[in-house]
C-alpha cells in the first residue's frame, strides 16, 4: 500500500527505499488516465452502435444491395460501394431551394465530429504523457537531452505518431461516412472502418495506461513535481540518472548527474528514489 501511495518504489522509511525491476505504470501514478481511457472506449461504443443503427436501416430500406449501387453511382466499383452501399438519407428540408435548413445539418455534422474529435483528443494526452516518459527513460542509457524541442521528442516518439496517422485517417474517412449539404447522408462503410479505428485506438489507449515501464528508474510520465524531487544535479547538455555512490554501507544514493552513472544494485537501500 505504501509503494502505492508513494507512486515509485517499495518504501522502507520516510526517505529510504528499495529498487524496482519494473515501475508503476501510468493508471497507477497518474488514476485520472482512467477517465481518458474510459472516455475513449465509450466514444468507441457510440460509433459501433451508430454502425449497427445505419446497417439496420439501410437493410430495411433496401440500400443495402448491389442494385441500389448500381442504380445509385451508375457503376458497381470500389468507390460506388464506398459511397452507396448500405446508404440511408435523411431530408432535412421540405424544398431544397425555398425551405432549406442548413443549420440543422451543420449542427448534427459538429455533434458527430465532436464526439469522434473528443476521444482522439484523449488519446493525445496518454501519447504525450507516454513520450515524457521515454525521454526520462534516456537518462539511464544514452542520457536525457534538455535541448530536445518538443517538435523534435514528438518525432521521434512511436507513439505519437501512430496518434498523428489516427488524426490524419479519422477525419479523411468520417468526410465519406457522413454528408449534411442538403439531406443527412450516412454511409455503412466508412462508419464501419471509423468504429475499427476508435477500437484500435481504444486498445492502443489501455496499452499506454497499462505498461509497466523495466528498470530501476523511477517512473514519471512527466510529471513535474516527481521530475523536479529526483534530478538532484541539472547539468547543461544531457541528465543522467543512476547510482551515485554510497552514504552507508547498506545505504546509497540515487541521483542525476552530468556523466553516465552506474546501474542501481538491487539489494541496496537508496536514498533519491521517491518522487
Amino acid at each position: 500500500m505504501q509503494a502505492k501511495q508513494s507512486g515509485f518504489q517499495r518504501s522502507t522509511g520516510a526517505f529510504l527505499a528499495v529498487p524496482l525491476r519494473r515501475q508503476l505504470g501510468m493508471k497507477d501514478l497518474s488514476p485520472r488516465t482512467k477517465v481518458l481511457t474510459k472516455t475513449i472506449w465509450f466514444v468507441s461504443a457510440l460509433v459501433a452502435i451508430w454502425t449497427v443503427i445505419v446497417a439496420g436501416v439501410g437493410r430495411r430500406t433496401g440500400t443495402c444491395s448491389a442494385a441500389y449501387v448500381r442504380d445509385t453511382a451508375h457503376a458497381l466499383n470500389f468507390i460506388g460501394i464506398w459511397q452507396n452501399y448500405c446508404q440511408i438519407i435523411i431530408r432535412a428540408w421540405k424544398d431544397a431551394y425555398t425551405e432549406r435548413r442548413d443549420w440543422l445539418g451543420l449542427i448534427v455534422h459538429s455533434v458527430i465530429f465532436g464526439i469522434i474529435c473528443l476521444g482522439l483528443h484523449c488519446a493525445e494526452v496518454l501519447t504525450e504523457m507516454a513520450r515524457d516518459e521515454a525521454i526520462w527513460r534516456r537518462a539511464t542509457t544514452i542520457g536525457a537531452s534538455l535541448k530536445l524541442g518538443s517538435t523534435k521528442s514528438t518525432a521521434l516518439s512511436w507513439q505519437c505518431w501512430i496518434l498523428f496517422i489516427f488524426k490524419c485517417i479519422v477525419p479523411w474517412i468520417f468526410g465519406y461516412a457522413l454528408d449534411t449539404t442538403l439531406s443527412i447522408i450516412m454511409n455503412l462503410l466508412p462508419i464501419l472502418t471509423i468504429a475499427a479505428l476508435l477500437l484500435l485506438l481504444a486498445l492502443l489507449a489501455e496499452f499506454l495506461v497499462c505498461h509497466r515501464p523495466r528498470g530501476s528508474q523511477p517512473a514519471t510520465f512527466g510529471n513535474v513535481e516527481a521530475l523536479v524531487s529526483l534530478i538532484d544535479d541539472w547539468q547543461d547538455g544531457k541528465i543522467f540518472w543512476g547510482d551515485k555512490g554510497a552514504v552507508t554501507e547498506t545505504i546509497r544514493k540515487a541521483g542525476t548527474s552530468g556523466q553516465r552513472l552506474a546501474d542501481l544494485r538491487m539489494t541496496f537501500l537508496y536514498y533519491g528514489l521517491r518522487g
